[in-house]
């Protein structure tokens, strides 16, 4: 017994040097100079003066973490909704990476100071801002899945940085020209890419870019520059004479969502997220607060389907049912522009049932036509290609009433829903065709006909297939790679 004690205590002793030895370890601390191969630590405080200090926190957690932009890593895929940080996200220093690091901590910073264009009335009309879930677009059938934010003529509304990110020049995409806009030099409709982490790129469109910061980044010797959230890079506004002063797209691509709705799981339409899920938590909830003033003159108007800013949903298509995204068979890639398929009428169809809508904001409509089944959208940007699914090129957006059978096969109604440009019905035969437990393979084969009575008879050689995935089994690998 007296042996067993005796050894007991030697181990404590040794075991006790071993910790009392690491505790001296020298720690090293790390200055954050930029470009310098060190892990840089940043906390985004710093206020814009004419924004709205809106900020959302992470859903999930508010701990930060430190991340490289540079280069994507392996993360596991989500299928649930984005958050702004993720505590399973690596660390990648850039002593391994010879690009700068710093601690991603959400979207700190609105885009705009939606006060000016949400709190205030409009002189403009219409929705000021339109949220991520919205499927009345003939020039996105598929879902935009962005925010479109509008301003009036007369006001220089200025856009922002939502994060600290890296802009590479192959991130910046012109389309307009340079001017002269609010004594900025800048350079009208412009694509914009930011690296905010290795997964999150928040991207704007149709933005009037500051020229400086393109000027920055094509001088760097590195190829990129950084830029810290807050930082004014330029305007909503467009040359062209309108009731509207620009509009801009502002998005979020997250590399970590996978919505499982394309076969690369990197495709733009797969990756995209809510913004608003991205913003720290007193962000989020002012812009929240903003569009509330917004919100409301929608419910009294009556008329605007899609007014719900938290939905985030990607996929609402419906297994086996007619409701959901739909690419026409006949493409090997609906989204191809090298084709010439993009954008062609009938190329992409939508069908949202009447559930999905934002009633409160619909209410006028969905009264005045209480058998509403729900909105029919198709790709109307340009002519079409192939099969048409009826004569006199798309109405665009249209309501939708099943007249009989049900959601699986039947006969609806379309009647063009812009009443102001005149009526137009077309009778619609259609009929989904379930191949699996899975809704990616659900095919639909529809056929528009002038009358009911045709339309009840059987389908014709100019029915149309259409398919779940931008990509058909015929389509090339090199399609395959791009959708």
């Amino acid at each position: 017994m007296k042996l067993a004690r005796v050894l007991t205590e030697l181990i404590g002793i040794v075991l006790l040097i071993a910790v009392v030895g690491c505790s001296n370890a020298t720690s090293v601390g790390v200055t954050a100079t930029p470009h310098a191969e060190a892990t840089i630590e940043v906390r985004a405080t710093e206020p814009v003066a004419s924004q709205a200090t809106a900020t959302l926190a992470p859903k999930s957690t508010d701990v930060p973490i430190v991340v490289t932009p540079a280069t994507p890593t392996s993360i596991p895929r989500q299928t649930s909704q984005p958050t702004a940080t993720s505590a399973s996200t690596p660390v990648i220093r850039a002593s391994e990476q010879e690009e700068p690091s710093w601690e991603y901590i959400g979207f700190t910073h609105a885009p705009i100071d939606f006060t000016q264009t949400l709190v205030e009335e409009p002189s403009c009309g219409g929705a000021m801002l339109m949220p991520f879930f919205n499927y009345l677009n003939t020039n996105h059938a598929e879902g935009p899945r962005k925010w479109y934010i509008k301003a009036c003529p007369g006001d220089a509304i200025k856009v922002y940085l939502p994060a600290k990110a890296l802009l590479r020049e192959r991130g910046i995409r012109v389309s307009g020209e340079h001017t002269t806009y609010n004594g900025d030099n800048v350079i009208t409709d412009v694509k914009t890419y930011f690296e905010a982490s290795t997964d999150i790129t928040p991207f704007f469109m149709h933005l009037t870019l500051m020229a400086d910061i393109k000027y920055r980044v094509e001088q760097s010797e590195h190829g990129y520059e950084v830029f810290e959230a807050g930082t004014h890079i330029g305007y909503i506004y467009s040359p062209i004479q309108s009731k509207w002063s620009g509009s801009l797209d502002f998005g979020v691509e997250d590399k970590s969502v996978d919505t499982g709705l394309t076969q690369d799981d990197d495709h733009w339409w797969n990756i995209r997220a809510n913004p608003l899920d991205y913003f720290t938590k007193e962000v989020r909830q002012s812009i929240v607060a903003a569009y509330q003033h917004e919100y409301q003159r929608l419910v009294d108007d009556g008329n605007y389907p899609f007014a719900d800013l938290e939905d985030s949903r990607a996929d609402f298509n419906d297994h086996g049912k007619i409701w959901g995204i739909w690419f026409k068979d006949e493409f090997p890639n609906a989204f191809s522009s090298d084709a010439g398929h993009s954008g062609t009428a009938w190329s992409i169809i939508n069908v949202v049932k009447t559930e999905d809508l934002t009633k409160e904001t619909y209410w006028q409509t969905l009264e005045k036509f209480p058998d509403l089944s729900g909105l029919f959208v198709e790709q109307a940007r340009k002519e079409a290609v192939g099969k048409s699914l009826y004569g006199g090129g798309p109405i665009g957006e249209s309501r939708f009433f099943i007249l009989f059978g049900d959601d699986t096969t039947g006969v609806a109604r379309i009647d063009k829903s812009r009443d102001w440009e005149g009526s137009r019905t077309i009778y619609l035969k259609y009929e989904v065709i379930r191949h699996s437990e899975s809704a990616s393979d659900d095919m639909l084969k529809i056929e528009g006909f002038l009358g009911r009575g045709d339309a009840e008879g059987s389908f014709s050689d100019k029915a149309v297939q259409f398919r779940r995935s931008p990509c058909g089994e015929a389509a090339s690998e090199g399609d395959r790679g791009s959708c």
